[in-house]
């Protein structure tokens, strides 16, 4: 079995501040599961409130521990292209929800 890593209710308040200015919600999932374990959710009770697997949520910890904060964020790979923000998701989903309302 794997180390468990605790996240305080401090380290918590520090990432729920810094997740404030995160516009990548890949970034803002991870940091959230972290939050979420900070703020007393056991692994599987994250994974289920964001969706995920209970193992992701883990090495989000584990790449918290590691690196701290910074360790969480998406970093840029070769080949693969950008992610959306929140921002730019909703400018396109926009369009899609216009024509369903327009009934085409």
């Amino acid at each position: 079995m794997g180390k468990i890593y605790e996240i305080s209710k401090e380290e918590a308040a520090e990432i729920k501040a810094y997740r404030k200015n995160v516009k990548d919600k890949y970034t803002d999932r991870r940091m959230y599961a972290v939050q979420l374990r900070g703020e007393g959710l056991k692994n599987k009770e994250v994974a289920e409130k964001l969706s995920i697997d209970k193992r992701m949520v883990s090495k989000y910890v584990s790449l918290f521990r590691k690196g701290g904060i910074k360790n969480l964020e998406n970093k840029p790979r070769s080949g693969r292209p950008t992610k959306m923000t929140y921002a730019e998701e909703e400018k396109m989903l926009a369009k899609f929800k216009e024509k369903a309302e327009a009934g085409h």
